[in-house]
């Protein structure tokens, strides 16, 4: 096993966790700006395909989840 493989697991994992972040605000019963639609459908388009979100995206999420009360 070679520290790419390590890289690429820890890389999988932390796309696993930031989509189910996502996909928990997107699921939720309550009326967001079109603003947070869009960009929840933006992060799971991103995250759908293995790209972990940046610094600001989490930011933003953690935000929204806060604001929520999800996770």
């Amino acid at each position: 096993m070679s520290a790419f493989d390590d890289v690429e697991r820890a890389v999988s994992a932390l796309v696993a966790s930031q989509l189910s972040q996502v996909q928990a605000l997107d699921r939720m019963e309550v009326d967001v700006t079109s603003w947070e639609a869009g960009f929840l459908e933006s992060c799971l388009k991103q995250l759908q395909v293995g790209r972990a979100l940046s610094q600001k995206q989490i930011e933003v999420l953690n935000r929204m989840s806060d604001q929520y009360g999800v996770g």
